[in-house]
């Protein structure tokens, strides 16, 4: 079974949290397999391998921490018609095996990141440093979701499994 390698975007929609592409609009919905299906369409005409359209993953993780700095990362498994290029698949439909945060450096300590924050300016933040801001936050009177919660939903709607990256 092959195994390849990607990052997405988190988009929000109207049922909630969903893995997005990083470089369209589109989202990763599951149907009621957990497989995600391409907009590649047999009955179009064209053949599979005569597109640009599917799925795409690399052969590598270390290919995609090195392109994809602050996005969410994470495995699957290609499904149905896959084409085999020399760095990776593009595949009919996929099935999100695994889900990991980035190994961006904390913006404040340097160390491994875990935590990606978005309000206003950008930043990405260590598990202890996310913590002390986190409590200041509650001190402060701030309510709201963290990446850990959203990334376990996100797990959920996938039936992936989440899983600490190697640093």
């Amino acid at each position: 079974m092959e195994i390849g390698y990607r990052s997405w975007s988190l988009k929000f929609t109207k049922k909630g949290p969903r893995l997005g592409s990083i470089f369209s609009n589109g989202v990763w919905e599951p149907n009621e397999e957990g497989e995600v299906t391409s907009s590649w369409k047999a009955e179009e005409g064209i053949p599979f391998e005569e597109t640009t359209q599917g799925l795409y993953s690399l052969k590598l993780l270390k290919d995609v921490n090195e392109l994809y700095a602050d996005a969410i990362r994470g495995s699957i498994i290609p499904i149905g018609k896959t084409a085999h290029g020399e760095h990776g698949y593009r595949s009919e439909k996929a099935k999100v095996k695994s889900l990991s945060i980035g190994i961006t450096p904390c913006y404040i300590c340097s160390k491994p990141a875990k935590y990606y924050v978005k309000d206003g300016e950008s930043f990405c933040l260590c598990e202890e440093c996310f913590k002390r801001l986190k409590r200041l936050l509650k001190a402060k009177g701030h309510k709201g979701g963290n990446l850990d919660t959203v990334l376990r939903q996100l797990a959920r709607i996938y039936d992936a499994e989440i899983e600490e990256l190697d640093v």
